[in-house]
């Protein structure tokens, strides 16, 4: 016997005529649709976070480069009895 939409009809939260197959099916699609959807946010915060972080070594480096510069500069200036200490201090 054929039964027809209307007396197929149920009152689902999903669809009210689908089956409980095609309403199980949509729900695990939605479900992995908003996973996907966190997962992609996530990725994207890492690499933002990863960026960042290379940024700030990059700036942190130059920094630290700069400050090297300015030592040298600093011992080419000092006496040169006090660089002959240095190197005497660093043998022993």
């Amino acid at each position: 016997m054929r039964l027809s939409k209307m007396i197929k009809h149920v009152s689902r939260a999903y669809g009210g005529f689908l089956c409980a197959k095609c309403v199980c099916d949509r729900i695990k699609r939605a479900f992995s649709i908003e996973e996907q959807k966190i997962i992609v946010k996530v990725l994207k915060a890492q690499a933002q976070s990863q960026k960042a972080k290379l940024k700030n070594e990059a700036f942190l480096s130059d920094k630290k480069i700069k400050r090297l510069g300015e030592k040298k500069i600093l011992s080419l200036r000092a006496p040169r009895w006090l660089s002959r200490l240095s190197v005497c201090l660093q043998l022993r």
